[in-house]
């Protein structure tokens, strides 16, 4: 990762000398966003010792949530782009609940729920690329690496047991991470306007057990589908 975020920023220099036309853009999207790895599931239980804590909180079921940018970009006269992107986003994942353990008797008993983690992120994002032009439209295709600095963690949601008895599940991670992606898409042009999508991978591993105790190998994926206006 570390290579190829050196060839972008090299790459975006040499573009920027060779630039032909610049844009400034910023937008708004949604996001989708799970956890995969061997360290993610689509389940797990809740424990009442730590209160209420999950076993695992990386969840291999797409939250939605939104974001917004703001981005430069420069396309030299042979339509290759180099441009760099910020922004901030709210990422949320989602796990299913289907057992809930006592501290009393460690019994585990049936329950029932789903519960969140929401995650926000300011985002930096270099990329380079290549323009299609289509008459009054162009299609921008798009790599680069993106560094997501997390501000926030937070899990949040409800279970209830087999008598319908509901438990509040709610608490923070102290420890936060850089979340290191790599980062394809593409944007079509119309005038002024364009309608965005991405897919980012992340690499840094959520589960390596300095935010909570629990298994490693949990990497964020994550979409984006948006909508951007060219300010010139």
């Amino acid at each position: 990762m570390k290579r190829i975020l050196s060839s972008l920023v090299l790459s975006f220099f040499y573009l920027t000398t060779l630039a032909q036309q610049t844009e400034f853009s910023f937008g708004a999207y949604r996001t989708l966003m799970h956890f995969s790895g061997s360290g993610s599931a689509g389940t797990t239980s809740v424990s009442s010792t730590p209160f209420n804590r999950l076993a695992n909180p990386y969840g291999t079921k797409n939250g939605s949530s939104f974001g917004f940018f703001i981005q430069v970009q420069v396309i030299n006269k042979h339509n290759f782009i180099a441009g760099l992107q910020a922004g901030t986003d709210q990422l949320r994942s989602k796990i299913q609940v289907t057992r809930y353990t006592t501290s009393a008797s460690w019994d585990t008993y049936y329950a029932n729920g789903i519960v969140n983690q929401d995650n926000q992120y300011i985002n930096a994002n270099p990329y380079v690329g290549y323009r299609f032009t289509f008459g009054k439209m162009s299609l921008d295709a798009l790599v680069g690496a993106e560094a997501g600095f997390q501000l926030v963690s937070n899990i949040e949601g409800f279970v209830k047991n087999e008598n319908g008895q509901q438990y509040k599940v709610e608490y923070r991670f102290d420890n936060l991470k850089t979340d290191i992606r790599a980062k394809a898409g593409f944007a079509v042009h119309y005038d002024r306007i364009s309608l965005n999508a991405s897919y980012a991978h992340g690499f840094t591993d959520h589960g390596d057990g300095t935010s909570v105790a629990g298994p490693r190998g949990a990497y964020t994926n994550v979409f984006r589908f948006g909508v951007g206006f060219k300010v010139f």
